[in-house]
């Protein structure tokens, strides 16, 4: 018996903490361009807090695969057979394979052949996950003994009261291994964490990463594009075509559609165009040489202000 272990683990996992730190340090974090970790080999982003606040990329990736050896292990123990969601061996896996500028050229961002392989598989991306297909095919009785077994009483809990009453013991298999890979992944964080969290997105709101965009947003605009800011989200018009683009709707009312067909031809042509015109414009303006100094200078002035606090949040996130 196998489950969907992307959604039933999440809840239950001692990651949730620490990936959600990596996500406001990481690349992606601040009001960077859209495609930036899609297409660029110098796209990581320079990230002094991550030494405190544990947020390595790498060690994020370490982690999940520990977790699910060790409910692998639980589960088999138990007489179930386990088919993890499947954890890349980078962080920007999949669209961080586009680390050249010749990637780009043929594949663009990867969108349209994903979503040419999502079409194939019936028009649901959820099809691509094998631990899902096997958990679908699951009996009603079987689902519920595997999701017993896997996430223990927390499969039960209906609110969040019932879910702060559960200790790692009655998390199932889910719960043994996030005790496992971070004991301290029940108990309250220290405030520091939050605040730097929230640091780290005032940053993309500042006035020296507005300057950076700016410079991008015109370089794309003279290329034909677009770019508009939302938050810490970044947007490019004319889209080429994305999950909810015109791309998926054209495969959805065109199923059989392949490679080969014209119109996707035009998508995937546009879909490279907008996509070269992102890593050159980043290139010209020099985005992550400028975007890293900034990080680093502005990170480095908060942990001085804050070294006690983040050397306590150091040991507890390593406990």
């Amino acid at each position: 018996m196998i489950t969907r272990s992307r959604t039933t683990i999440l809840a239950a996992t001692a990651l949730v903490l620490v990936a959600g730190l990596a996500g406001c340090t990481a690349s992606g974090s601040a009001d960077s361009p859209p495609l930036a970790t899609a297409t660029s080999s110098a796209s990581s982003i320079s990230d002094p807090l991550s030494e405190y606040l544990d947020s390595d990329s790498a060690k994020d990736v370490a982690r999940e695969k520990r977790q699910d050896q060790i409910i692998d292990t639980c589960m088999t123990e138990q007489g179930f057979t386990y088919i993890p969601t499947g954890i890349p061996d980078t962080a920007a896996a999949g669209s961080g394979k586009a680390i050249t500028r010749e990637w780009v050229e043929e594949h663009g961002t990867g969108d349209v052949e994903r979503q040419l392989e999502i079409a194939a598989k019936g028009g649901d991306d959820k099809a691509l996950d094998p631990s899902y297909v096997a958990y679908e095919n699951l009996s009603a009785a079987e689902k519920s003994a595997f999701d017993t077994a896997l996430n223990g009483k927390f499969a039960e809990a209906t609110t969040p009261a019932e879910d702060d009453a559960l200790t790692w013991k009655d998390r199932g298999c889910a719960g043994k291994a996030a005790h496992e890979v971070f004991p301290n992944y029940l108990k309250p964080q220290p405030p520091i964490i939050e605040d730097a969290q929230e640091f780290v997105a005032s940053i993309a709101r500042g006035p020296e990463i507005t300057a950076i965009n700016a410079d991008y947003d015109k370089c794309m605009s003279d290329a034909g594009y677009t770019v508009t800011h939302e938050g810490q989200d970044s947007f490019v018009e004319p889209d080429h075509g994305s999950d909810s683009g015109t791309i998926a709707e054209y495969l959805k009312a065109h199923p059989n559609a392949t490679a080969d067909d014209p119109t996707v031809i035009a998508f995937k042509k546009a879909e490279v165009e907008q996509a070269l015109a992102d890593w050159d414009c980043r290139e010209d303006v020099d985005f992550y040489k400028r975007y890293n100094a900034t990080m680093a200078a502005l990170e480095k002035d908060y942990i001085a202000d804050h070294k006690g606090e983040l050397e306590e949040a150091k040991l507890w996130l390593a406990q």
